[in-house]
């Protein structure tokens, strides 16, 4: 990965992060028995160019968001 596409680079992707990892979204939430539960939650994300949600999908999700 390169430099430009590290993700403290960008502070609307942090706060987005930030606000997924509120909602349930992208993190592994661990029951009760230890056992990883799968969270239901999803989320609809505007933009307003194609070339940001692929920005989004690369650089957060598949980096750092990988579930």
């Amino acid at each position: 990965m390169s430099e430009l596409h590290k993700l403290h680079h960008s502070p609307k992707l942090i706060a987005l992060q930030e606000i997924l990892e509120e909602c349930g979204i992208g993190v592994d939430a661990l029951s009760s028995e230890g056992a990883i539960s799968v969270g239901q939650h999803r989320v609809l994300i505007f933009a307003q160019h194609k070339a940001f949600l692929d920005i989004i999908e690369r650089d957060l999700f598949q980096t750092h968001m990988k579930r």
